[in-house]
């Protein structure tokens, strides 16, 4: 999963990563990507350097509840 500000560079991302042959999720807003971290199984949570600290550190927390192993 790729987060940013910045959607149109997240979707630039996310299209060189599945040209990889990877599978990419890039939520829209930070609403889409509570709920996908909440909902959705990922490998990966790319965040841009185009995310405010607050919204970064929400989005880390989080994944660290929902897999406090890693």
């Amino acid at each position: 999963m790729i987060v940013g500000q910045l959607f149109e560079l997240a979707l630039y991302r996310a299209e060189v990563l599945r040209n990889r042959g990877f599978d990419v999720i890039t939520p829209k807003t930070k609403a889409e990507a509570v709920a996908t971290i909440e909902d959705v199984e990922f490998d990966a949570l790319v965040l841009s350097y185009t995310l405010p600290t607050e919204t970064a550190e929400e989005l880390v927390e989080l994944v660290r509840q929902k897999c406090p192993a890693h």
